[in-house]
């Protein structure tokens, strides 16, 4: 999500959305970034977190495409369909992943358990808009780190699920 947070609104610029725009679009995003952790939340108590989580990342991979749709077609209503999207999708999972944690491990190593995972996604948070750049620098446009962010966002949807396959086959026996 940080790819599409740092580089959002270069992208909408440089395809013909006004600057304007594209710094109203980061607003939209802190907006529907309320929704998604407050209804992200609410949800994940309902049912199970893991569902949640896993359309949470669905959501945040639809708004890559968005993204991409916005720029190609100079279309302002789907830069703000991406706001919403990116910011329901990124924030219902940043809100519910210390809670999913905790529901397959807690115990005496939690802390630590925890502390490695928000290392990693620290790592990543401040990795991902970097190699963005870097791309972009490489390609001229921003097709592959889009595409990275997309991927990033799969393979954390799977993240998700795989922690609550391996609770069910309980690798411990």
């Amino acid at each position: 999500s940080q790819i599409l947070h740092v580089h959002q609104v270069v992208y909408l610029v440089e395809h013909g959305i006004s600057p304007l725009v594209g710094a109203s679009v980061v607003s939209i995003v802190g907006i529907a970034s309320i929704l998604g952790k407050t209804g992200g939340g609410w949800l994940s108590d309902l049912i199970e977190r893991e569902k949640v989580f896993l359309v949470g990342n669905i959501i945040m991979v639809l708004s890559v495409f968005v993204l991409f749709f916005a720029g190609t077609k100079g279309s302002i209503a789907a830069a703000y369909l991406f706001a919403v999207f990116l910011g329901i999708g990124y924030s219902a999972n940043a809100a519910i992943a210390p809670a999913m944690m905790s529901d397959h491990f807690s115990g005496q190593y939690f802390g630590s358990i925890l502390g490695v995972g928000l290392f990693g996604s620290a790592a990543g948070a401040a990795l991902g808009p970097w190699l963005a750049g870097e791309l972009f620098d490489l390609h001229g446009d921003y097709y592959m780190a889009f595409t990275l962010a997309a991927l990033c966002g799969i393979l954390a949807a799977f993240s998700g699920i795989g922690v609550k396959v391996l609770k069910l086959v309980d690798v411990r026996r």
